[in-house]
C-alpha cells in the first residue's frame, strides 16, 4: 500500500469527498494582489504580447485599442511598424522639394506686362537722350532727363500726333539710355503715365543712328501697355539701350507716350 498523499491545504478547507467543488472565479492574466482587476481588454492585450514574444522577439505588436477590438487576441506580430516612420519621412521630403520646385517653377512669361526674376540687378545709367531720327531730331530733348532722376511725378513725353501711328510721319519715336560701359542687359522696366502705346527695346553696343530695331538687337517688346510694364528677354550685350515707341496713346486731345522713369535691369 502507498502512504496517505499530504496536502499543504487545511483540513478545514478542503471540501468533503464526495461534495461538490465550489466554482473559482476563472483566472485573468494581470490580476493584481488586492483582488482588483485590469479591464478585460488591456489584460488581453498584454496577454497577447507575452504570448507573441515567446514565439519571436522581434516582432512588433499591434495592442488593440481600448473599446474591445477582438482582434487583439489572435493578432498576427506585424513587422512594419519600424518601416512608417521611414516612410512617412520619405512622404514629407517628397511634400517638401513638389512645394519648392512648383515655387522657383513660377516665371514670367516675358508678355511685358509686370513680374519677371526679382533678383535682376539694377544698372547704373550714366545718360539719357531724346532719339527722333525718323522726324525733325528733337523730341522734347529739354525734358528727356525727367526719365532718370529718380522721382515718379515728374514725366518726360513725345510730341502730340494726329493717330496712334504717329500721324503716318514715321515709323517710331523714343529714347537712349547709355549705360556708360558694355553690360548684360535682361529686363527694362518703364513707369507710364498714359495707357495704350505699343514700345520695342533694343540693345547695341553702338549708338544707333536711325530706327534702332535696323541696327540694335531687340530685347523685347510690349503692346498697349499701362502702368508699370517690363520688357525682357534673354540678356543682350551692349552699352546702348533703345525704348522706341512704335504706337502712341490716346491722351484725350493727341496721340503720345509719356514715361515717368526708366530702370535697366541685368541678370
Amino acid at each position: 500500500a502507498f502512504p496517505a498523499r499530504r496536502s499543504a491545504r487545511p483540513a478545514a478547507d478542503r471540501p468533503a469527498r464526495g461534495a461538490p467543488a465550489e466554482p473559482s472565479e476563472p483566472a485573468v492574466a494581470g490580476a493584481v494582489p488586492d483582488g482588483s482587476q485590469q479591464d478585460p481588454v488591456r489584460a488581453t492585450a498584454e496577454a497577447t504580447v507575452i504570448a507573441a514574444a515567446g514565439e519571436d522577439r522581434d516582432a512588433t505588436t499591434v495592442i488593440a485599442p481600448a473599446g474591445g477590438d477582438d482582434r487583439a487576441a489572435g493578432a498576427t506580430p506585424r513587422r512594419d511598424g519600424l518601416l512608417r516612420p521611414f516612410v512617412l519621412s520619405v512622404g514629407g521630403v517628397i511634400i517638401t522639394v513638389a512645394v519648392a520646385a512648383a515655387l522657383l517653377g513660377s516665371t514670367d512669361d516675358g508678355s511685358g506686362e509686370g513680374g519677371g526674376d526679382p533678383a535682376a540687378v539694377p544698372l547704373a545709367i550714366a545718360a539719357v537722350d531724346d532719339h527722333d531720327p525718323l522726324g525733325g531730331g528733337d523730341e522734347h530733348g529739354d525734358e528727356i532727363g525727367r526719365v532718370a532722376d529718380g522721382d515718379p511725378d515728374t514725366a518726360w513725353d513725345t510730341e502730340g500726333y494726329e493717330t496712334a501711328a504717329l500721324g503716318g510721319l514715321k515709323s517710331g519715336v523714343g529714347f537712349l539710355v547709355n549705360l556708360g560701359a558694355v553690360e548684360d542687359v535682361a529686363a527694362v522696366e518703364l513707369d507710364l503715365g498714359l495707357a495704350g502705346a505699343d514700345v520695342v527695346v533694343t540693345v547695341s553696343e553702338d549708338r544707333p543712328a536711325g530706327d534702332p530695331t535696323q541696327s540694335g538687337i531687340v530685347l523685347g517688346t510690349a503692346t498697349d501697355t499701362s502702368g508699370t510694364v517690363r520688357i525682357e528677354g534673354e540678356p543682350v550685350t551692349g552699352r546702348w539701350v533703345a525704348v522706341w515707341f512704335t504706337s502712341l496713346a490716346d491722351d484725350g486731345a493727341r496721340y503720345r507716350a509719356e514715361v515717368a522713369e526708366v530702370r535697366v535691369l541685368g541678370p
